[in-house]
Protein backbone atom coordinates (compact mmCIF):
# COMPACT_ATOMS: atom_id res chain seq x y z
CA UNK A 1 0.00 0.00 0.00
CA UNK A 2 1.33 3.49 -0.84
CA UNK A 3 2.53 5.73 1.96
CA UNK A 4 0.39 8.87 2.22
CA UNK A 5 -3.30 9.59 1.88
CA UNK A 6 -2.60 12.05 -0.93
CA UNK A 7 -0.47 9.48 -2.75
CA UNK A 8 -3.31 6.97 -2.48
CA UNK A 9 -5.86 9.42 -3.82
CA UNK A 10 -3.58 10.45 -6.67
CA UNK A 11 -3.08 6.78 -7.52
CA UNK A 12 -6.86 6.36 -7.85
CA UNK A 13 -6.95 9.44 -10.06
CA UNK A 14 -4.15 8.09 -12.25
CA UNK A 15 -5.92 4.75 -12.61
CA UNK A 16 -9.17 6.38 -13.72
CA UNK A 17 -7.19 8.34 -16.27
CA UNK A 18 -6.79 5.09 -18.23
CA UNK A 19 -9.97 5.39 -20.28
CA UNK A 20 -12.49 3.87 -20.73
CA UNK A 21 -12.67 3.88 -16.93
CA UNK A 22 -15.29 3.11 -14.32
CA UNK A 23 -16.14 3.54 -10.65
CA UNK A 24 -18.19 0.84 -8.90
CA UNK A 25 -19.51 1.29 -5.37
CA UNK A 26 -21.59 -0.45 -2.74
CA UNK A 27 -24.25 1.53 -0.83
CA UNK A 28 -24.59 0.61 2.85
CA UNK A 29 -21.48 1.37 4.87
CA UNK A 30 -19.82 2.85 1.79
CA UNK A 31 -21.85 5.81 0.48
CA UNK A 32 -24.54 5.54 3.18
CA UNK A 33 -24.01 5.29 6.93
CA UNK A 34 -24.94 2.02 8.62
CA UNK A 35 -28.09 2.55 10.68
CA UNK A 36 -30.28 0.54 13.04
CA UNK A 37 -33.08 0.06 10.49
CA UNK A 38 -32.33 -0.28 6.75
CA UNK A 39 -35.23 2.04 5.85
CA UNK A 40 -33.50 4.86 7.74
CA UNK A 41 -30.39 4.81 5.55
CA UNK A 42 -29.80 7.74 3.21
CA UNK A 43 -27.29 8.81 0.58
CA UNK A 44 -26.46 12.48 1.13
CA UNK A 45 -27.05 15.06 -1.58
CA UNK A 46 -23.31 15.78 -1.62
CA UNK A 47 -22.45 12.17 -2.47
CA UNK A 48 -25.26 11.91 -5.03
CA UNK A 49 -24.04 15.06 -6.75
CA UNK A 50 -20.45 13.82 -6.84
CA UNK A 51 -21.43 10.44 -8.27
CA UNK A 52 -23.67 11.97 -10.94
CA UNK A 53 -20.97 14.42 -11.93
CA UNK A 54 -18.39 11.62 -12.12
CA UNK A 55 -20.78 9.64 -14.32
CA UNK A 56 -20.42 12.37 -16.93
CA UNK A 57 -16.61 12.09 -16.84
CA UNK A 58 -16.17 8.31 -16.63
CA UNK A 59 -17.49 5.61 -18.92
CA UNK A 60 -19.66 4.29 -16.10
CA UNK A 61 -20.41 4.88 -12.44
CA UNK A 62 -22.24 1.83 -11.12
CA UNK A 63 -23.87 1.06 -7.80
CA UNK A 64 -23.74 -2.66 -7.06
CA UNK A 65 -25.65 -3.39 -3.87
CA UNK A 66 -27.33 -6.08 -1.85
CA UNK A 67 -30.43 -3.91 -1.65
CA UNK A 68 -33.23 -4.44 -4.12
CA UNK A 69 -32.89 -2.35 -7.25
CA UNK A 70 -36.09 -0.35 -6.55
CA UNK A 71 -34.88 0.52 -3.04
CA UNK A 72 -31.44 1.50 -4.33
CA UNK A 73 -33.01 3.73 -6.96
CA UNK A 74 -35.20 5.42 -4.33
CA UNK A 75 -32.08 6.16 -2.25
CA UNK A 76 -30.11 7.52 -5.20
CA UNK A 77 -32.93 9.52 -6.78
CA UNK A 78 -32.86 10.55 -10.43
CA UNK A 79 -29.34 9.78 -11.49
CA UNK A 80 -26.87 8.99 -14.25
CA UNK A 81 -25.80 5.83 -12.46
CA UNK A 82 -26.09 2.19 -13.43
CA UNK A 83 -27.88 0.38 -10.59
CA UNK A 84 -27.41 -3.34 -9.97
CA UNK A 85 -29.45 -4.73 -7.08
CA UNK A 86 -29.65 -7.93 -5.06
CA UNK A 87 -25.99 -8.80 -5.58
CA UNK A 88 -26.22 -8.81 -9.37
CA UNK A 89 -29.65 -10.43 -9.69
CA UNK A 90 -31.44 -7.20 -10.71
CA UNK A 91 -30.32 -4.66 -13.32
CA UNK A 92 -32.01 -1.26 -13.59
CA UNK A 93 -31.63 0.27 -17.03
CA UNK A 94 -33.70 2.52 -19.27
CA UNK A 95 -36.47 2.81 -16.71
CA UNK A 96 -36.87 -0.95 -16.37
CA UNK A 97 -35.69 -3.51 -13.82
CA UNK A 98 -34.64 -6.83 -15.25
CA UNK A 99 -34.52 -9.81 -12.91
CA UNK A 100 -32.15 -12.64 -13.82
CA UNK A 101 -34.37 -15.47 -15.09
CA UNK A 102 -32.48 -18.15 -13.19
CA UNK A 103 -33.53 -16.71 -9.81
CA UNK A 104 -37.27 -16.51 -10.50
CA UNK A 105 -38.02 -20.18 -9.68
CA UNK A 106 -36.75 -19.59 -6.13
CA UNK A 107 -39.05 -16.69 -5.23
CA UNK A 108 -41.81 -18.90 -3.82
CA UNK A 109 -39.29 -21.00 -1.89
CA UNK A 110 -37.79 -17.86 -0.38
CA UNK A 111 -41.21 -16.59 0.69
CA UNK A 112 -42.07 -19.94 2.27
CA UNK A 113 -38.78 -19.97 4.17
CA UNK A 114 -39.39 -16.43 5.45
CA UNK A 115 -42.94 -17.27 6.54
CA UNK A 116 -41.61 -20.20 8.53
CA UNK A 117 -38.80 -18.09 9.99
CA UNK A 118 -41.15 -15.32 11.12
CA UNK A 119 -43.43 -17.85 12.83
CA UNK A 120 -40.58 -19.58 14.67
CA UNK A 121 -38.19 -16.75 15.57
CA UNK A 122 -39.72 -14.50 18.22
CA UNK A 123 -36.70 -12.45 19.24
CA UNK A 124 -37.55 -8.75 19.79
CA UNK A 125 -35.53 -6.55 17.46
CA UNK A 126 -35.04 -9.09 14.67
CA UNK A 127 -35.91 -7.58 11.30
CA UNK A 128 -36.72 -9.76 8.29
CA UNK A 129 -36.19 -7.80 5.08
CA UNK A 130 -37.73 -9.47 2.04
CA UNK A 131 -35.95 -8.04 -1.02
CA UNK A 132 -37.91 -10.01 -3.60
CA UNK A 133 -35.30 -12.46 -4.82
CA UNK A 134 -33.16 -12.43 -1.66
CA UNK A 135 -33.77 -11.67 2.00
CA UNK A 136 -31.74 -10.13 4.81
CA UNK A 137 -32.29 -11.02 8.45
CA UNK A 138 -30.97 -8.27 10.73
CA UNK A 139 -30.22 -8.71 14.42
CA UNK A 140 -28.49 -5.37 15.11
CA UNK A 141 -31.37 -4.12 17.28
CA UNK A 142 -31.73 -7.21 19.49
CA UNK A 143 -30.93 -7.00 23.18
CA UNK A 144 -28.17 -9.63 22.95
CA UNK A 145 -26.83 -9.72 19.37
CA UNK A 146 -24.39 -12.57 20.02
CA UNK A 147 -27.08 -14.89 21.40
CA UNK A 148 -29.50 -13.81 18.68
CA UNK A 149 -26.92 -14.52 16.02
CA UNK A 150 -26.48 -18.11 17.22
CA UNK A 151 -30.21 -18.82 17.34
CA UNK A 152 -30.90 -17.21 13.95
CA UNK A 153 -27.97 -18.91 12.27
CA UNK A 154 -29.10 -22.34 13.45
CA UNK A 155 -32.63 -21.78 12.17
CA UNK A 156 -31.52 -20.25 8.87
CA UNK A 157 -29.12 -23.12 8.25
CA UNK A 158 -32.01 -25.57 8.51
CA UNK A 159 -34.24 -23.44 6.27
CA UNK A 160 -31.54 -22.95 3.66
CA UNK A 161 -31.06 -26.71 3.43
CA UNK A 162 -34.80 -27.40 3.40
CA UNK A 163 -35.59 -24.94 0.61
CA UNK A 164 -32.40 -25.22 -1.41
CA UNK A 165 -31.17 -21.70 -0.66
CA UNK A 166 -27.75 -20.25 0.10
CA UNK A 167 -26.99 -18.69 3.50
CA UNK A 168 -24.41 -15.89 3.74
CA UNK A 169 -23.33 -13.54 6.53
CA UNK A 170 -22.81 -9.78 6.57
CA UNK A 171 -22.50 -7.04 9.17
CA UNK A 172 -25.02 -7.92 11.89
CA UNK A 173 -27.17 -9.78 9.39
CA UNK A 174 -27.60 -12.98 7.42
CA UNK A 175 -28.88 -13.35 3.88
CA UNK A 176 -30.84 -16.05 2.11
CA UNK A 177 -30.22 -16.22 -1.64
CA UNK A 178 -31.02 -18.49 -4.58
CA UNK A 179 -28.24 -20.99 -5.37
CA UNK A 180 -27.15 -19.24 -8.56
CA UNK A 181 -23.74 -18.00 -9.65
CA UNK A 182 -24.62 -14.33 -9.43
CA UNK A 183 -22.91 -11.98 -7.01
CA UNK A 184 -21.13 -8.65 -6.92
CA UNK A 185 -18.17 -10.30 -8.63
CA UNK A 186 -20.11 -11.53 -11.64
CA UNK A 187 -21.89 -8.17 -11.83
CA UNK A 188 -18.61 -6.24 -11.76
CA UNK A 189 -17.09 -8.38 -14.51
CA UNK A 190 -20.20 -7.86 -16.63
CA UNK A 191 -19.90 -4.09 -16.15
CA UNK A 192 -16.19 -4.09 -17.02
CA UNK A 193 -16.81 -6.10 -20.16
CA UNK A 194 -19.90 -4.20 -21.27
CA UNK A 195 -18.13 -0.84 -21.07
CA UNK A 196 -14.78 -2.18 -22.33
CA UNK A 197 -13.09 -0.75 -19.26
CA UNK A 198 -9.34 -0.33 -19.19
CA UNK A 199 -9.41 0.72 -15.56
CA UNK A 200 -11.73 0.43 -12.59
CA UNK A 201 -11.93 1.55 -8.95
CA UNK A 202 -14.21 -0.36 -6.57
CA UNK A 203 -15.42 0.86 -3.15
CA UNK A 204 -16.97 -1.40 -0.52
CA UNK A 205 -17.03 -2.26 3.15
CA UNK A 206 -18.35 -5.79 3.67
CA UNK A 207 -17.72 -9.44 2.86
CA UNK A 208 -20.00 -9.48 -0.20
CA UNK A 209 -17.87 -6.73 -1.72
CA UNK A 210 -14.87 -9.03 -1.67
CA UNK A 211 -16.47 -11.03 -4.50
CA UNK A 212 -16.22 -7.93 -6.68
CA UNK A 213 -12.69 -7.11 -5.58
CA UNK A 214 -11.37 -10.59 -6.30
CA UNK A 215 -13.13 -10.81 -9.65
CA UNK A 216 -11.84 -7.44 -10.83
CA UNK A 217 -8.38 -8.26 -9.50
CA UNK A 218 -8.53 -11.40 -11.62
CA UNK A 219 -9.11 -9.25 -14.71
CA UNK A 220 -6.17 -7.09 -13.67
CA UNK A 221 -3.93 -10.14 -13.20
CA UNK A 222 -4.71 -11.12 -16.79
CA UNK A 223 -3.77 -7.66 -18.02
CA UNK A 224 -7.33 -6.70 -18.99
CA UNK A 225 -7.74 -3.73 -16.64
CA UNK A 226 -5.86 -1.57 -14.17
CA UNK A 227 -7.62 -1.90 -10.82
CA UNK A 228 -7.77 -0.40 -7.33
CA UNK A 229 -9.80 -1.65 -4.37
CA UNK A 230 -10.95 0.83 -1.72
CA UNK A 231 -12.17 -0.40 1.68
CA UNK A 232 -14.42 1.89 3.70
CA UNK A 233 -13.78 1.51 7.42
CA UNK A 234 -16.28 1.17 10.23
CA UNK A 235 -16.18 -0.36 13.68
CA UNK A 236 -17.25 -3.67 12.13
CA UNK A 237 -14.96 -3.95 9.11
CA UNK A 238 -14.32 -7.67 8.41
CA UNK A 239 -10.60 -8.56 8.27
CA UNK A 240 -10.92 -9.99 4.75
CA UNK A 241 -12.08 -6.59 3.49
CA UNK A 242 -8.92 -4.99 4.86
CA UNK A 243 -6.75 -7.75 3.44
CA UNK A 244 -8.11 -7.17 -0.07
CA UNK A 245 -7.82 -3.36 0.03
CA UNK A 246 -5.34 -1.23 -1.88
CA UNK A 247 -6.55 1.91 -0.14
CA UNK A 248 -8.59 2.78 2.96
CA UNK A 249 -11.17 5.50 3.57
CA UNK A 250 -12.22 6.30 7.12
CA UNK A 251 -15.98 5.98 6.94
CA UNK A 252 -18.68 7.47 4.74
CA UNK A 253 -17.64 11.00 5.64
CA UNK A 254 -14.21 10.51 4.09
CA UNK A 255 -15.84 8.79 1.10
CA UNK A 256 -17.77 12.02 0.50
CA UNK A 257 -14.54 14.01 0.72
CA UNK A 258 -12.73 11.63 -1.65
CA UNK A 259 -15.54 11.67 -4.23
CA UNK A 260 -15.69 15.47 -4.14
CA UNK A 261 -11.91 15.67 -4.65
CA UNK A 262 -11.99 13.05 -7.40
CA UNK A 263 -14.73 14.91 -9.24
CA UNK A 264 -12.87 18.21 -9.06
CA UNK A 265 -9.60 16.57 -10.16
CA UNK A 266 -10.85 14.52 -13.11
CA UNK A 267 -10.80 16.20 -16.51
Amino acid sequence: MVRSVRDQWNRALDILGNKPSGLITDIDGTISELVAHPDEAVVTEEIKQSLNSLAKKLSVVAVVTGRSAPKAISMLGTSELLVVGNHGMEWAENGRIEVAPEVKPYTDKLNEALDKLSSEIRIPGVLIENKGVTAAIHYRQTENPDDSKRVIFAKLSDLAEQYGLILTEGKMNFELRPPVNLNKGTASIRIAERYNLKSCVFMGDDVTDVDAVRSLRGLAANGKIVFMSIAVLSGQTPPVVLEEADMLLDGVRQVAEFLRWLDSSLK
